[in-house]
């Protein structure tokens, strides 16, 4: 005999409606009956859930954008009262970490940065990063903080909320969330950086509302990636999706961290770059870039800065570092078909932009499969610098204030459920 569903009752619908309408505001103000039009739900619905939600202080209502666009009296819009609410966003790196009060948009309110000596034991950091996110909170009073988000250089393991392996921090299986939670007494979600940053981008940035994106993200000694599929994290079983850096694109090249060799990041990080730049320096043929490194200790600037002068070695690295990496973007593209392909770190500064961009596109588009050329797409990260900020903002504004059902989520995740 088949199961019969029971119907739905208010106490099941009302989280749903409530959810629905918060991420539809997310993306923008919005009338209520735009909001019943676009979700599917009839006006009377709308209005109870946005009775509740202006009750709690978490939307505002007001005058119309634009009332010239509708004959007769305008509808008032609603929106989501940013500052109503806080999150905290802490972006780990190496030696230094990045902490930020967000509002409920993902954008930042105060920040600061806490460094840290490499020999630091990851209890010793977490320990300081618990009582910077304490002083943050209470400077936020009486504003709520919902919770803390955790952007983590590597992979994460979310059965146990934690660093699964960071190598640049030097961290192997490291529980992040329940020492945080002890500290602070309040929830903490931790999610790989890269993929963070992905989810920031449809959530908050530029490409707001884009189903499916890569973010890629070239900085220090890795090369990251994050996917969103179905305008959601795609994690995969083991985390697979932070390896794109562990792509094989050279064959025989140089050692990489993870035992191989001729891996994406040994030949296409920053630090992989910058590697090369100090070769050539050596050489008869890299006295340019010599001059450029004597007067700004940067390898990566002294590189993009005589490539636009035409040097030629400057040039051959440069040529190098992006077939390498269009190669590893290219097994992304072919596979997933993704809309977006969105490049951070390194590659989101000003200068990489105007250098880097256009022959990576080019790159790329010659390297697909051919019915895909059309549609390829790569863009600069919305956030730069914040890029890191905004995606541990993003991952905590998901888990704790737009999220359909928190406390199942936690509680799948082995979690403590939120106070209602």
């Amino acid at each position: 005999m088949s199961k019969v569903s029971r119907p739905a009752s208010v106490q099941d619908v009302r989280p749903h409606n409530r959810a629905a309408m918060l991420g539809r505001l997310r993306l923008g103000p919005s009338t209520r009956l735009t909001l019943a039009r676009e979700l599917g739900l009839s006006h009377s619905a709308i209005s109870n859930v946005a009775a509740e939600l202006l009750a709690d202080g978490v939307l505002v209502e007001r005058a119309p954008r634009d009332p010239t666009t509708r004959i007769g009296r305008p509808s008032s819009e609603l929106a989501i009262s940013a500052r109503s609410r806080l999150v905290l966003a802490v972006e780990l790196g190496a030696g230094v970490v990045q902490l930020a009060l967000c509002d409920l948009l993902g954008a930042v309110v105060r920040s600061e940065t806490l460094e840290f000596a490499d020999s630091a034991r990851p209890a010793e950091v977490l320990a300081a990063v618990g009582a910077r996110c304490r002083s943050l909170a209470e400077a936020a009073a009486p504003v709520p903080v919902l919770g803390v988000g955790v952007g983590a250089p590597g992979p994460v393991d979310h059965a146990r909320r934690g660093i699964r392996r960071a190598v640049n921090l030097g961290w192997t299986d490291v529980p992040v969330s329940d020492p945080l939670e002890r500290l602070l007494e309040c929830p903490v979600v931790v999610e790989q950086d890269a993929r963070a940053m992905a989810l920031a981008e449809v959530r908050a940035g530029a490409h707001r509302g884009v189903d499916s994106l890569a973010f890629v993200t070239v900085e220090g000694a890795g090369v990251g990636a994050g996917l969103v599929i179905g305008g959601e994290p795609y994690r995969g079983g083991i985390d697979a999706v932070a390896a794109l850096g562990h792509i094989p694109v050279v064959v025989g090249g140089p050692a990489c961290s993870c035992g191989n060799r001729g891996c994406l990041q040994a030949v296409a990080s920053a630090d992989a770059v910058a590697r090369e730049v100090r070769a050539a320096v050596a050489t008869p043929a890299g006295s340019a870039l010599a001059a450029a490194l004597a007067e700004d200790d940067d390898p990566l600037g002294a590189l993009l800065r005589c490539a636009r002068e035409g040097d030629r070695a400057a040039g051959r690295i440069r040529t190098r570092f992006l077939r390498h990496l269009a190669r590893g973007i290219v097994v992304v593209v072919d596979l997933l078909n993704v809309e977006l392909v969105v490049v951070g770190g390194y590659l989101a500064e000003p200068l990489a932009v105007e250098l880097l961009l256009p022959s990576l596109r080019a790159e790329v588009a010659d390297g697909v499969f051919p019915l895909l050329r059309p549609s390829v797409r790569i863009e600069p990260a919305s956030f730069g610098a914040q890029a890191g900020l905004a995606g541990a903002a993003t991952v905590a504004l998901d888990a704790f204030f737009y999220d359909l059902e928190p406390n199942k989520r936690r509680s799948e995740a082995g979690a403590p459920a939120l106070p209602v």
